[in-house]
């Protein structure tokens, strides 16, 4: 059995948002919690964390109930709680880089494919934690910053038959920036690229 250079298998807990299925290392999840809506922070292991809310930060429709599921997510000494729908559970996935169209988007370390054929994009750590530390940015300077990323925003054209993954890429690109042409095959894709 060979595999790529670039894959890798990782330990990662599964969980959704807005009906979209994302990961996050298991390494760095250290708890379930149960998380108060419109909670700032909450009170776990005598420490208080405070809230980032997955769905706000990624733009998708998140759940309207008063309480719900959270992760407990520590990274480089700083520990917040991230707001959920479900929690899916751990599981070993097969790590993807995200190639190099989608390798400036600072939120996502990768992706991996589900045993259905479903792309479920894996959350980077260190950036949602500089999202609510943002002094922790500069312990990571050799990583991509937001403004960067902003810089290489432009004009894309996401093409796919699968209109789930079309979807996915288009909302991705369009939150950081990006202007988003969709085509479902390669005909209309030639089409959208001549005008």
């Amino acid at each position: 059995l060979r595999l790529p250079l670039s894959t890798s298998v990782i330990h990662a807990m599964l969980f959704k948002l807005g009906g979209q299925v994302y990961a996050l290392p298991k390494a760095h999840v250290v708890d379930l919690l149960v998380v108060e809506r419109d909670a700032t922070s909450l009170r776990h292991q005598d420490r208080d964390l405070p809230v980032l809310r997955l769905d706000q930060l990624l733009d998708v429709s998140g759940n309207d109930a008063a309480r719900g599921p959270g992760l407990a997510v520590d990274y480089a000494g700083k520990r917040l709680a991230c707001t959920v729908d479900k929690i899916v559970g751990p599981r070993e996935i097969v790590l993807r880089p995200l190639g190099p169209l989608l390798a400036h988007l600072p939120l996502y370390a990768g992706a991996t494919i589900s045993a259905s054929g479903k792309v479920q994009l894996i959350l980077d750590t260190a950036q949602l934690v500089r999202r609510i530390y943002p002094e922790a940015a500069g312990a990571h300077a050799n990583e991509p910053a937001a403004s960067a990323v902003a810089d290489l925003a432009g004009r894309a054209l996401v093409v796919d038959d699968s209109r789930d993954i079309r979807e996915a890429m288009s909302a991705m690109l369009a939150r950081e920036g990006w202007i988003v042409d969709v085509a479902e095959d390669g005909a209309r894709a030639l089409v959208l690229a001549a005008q």
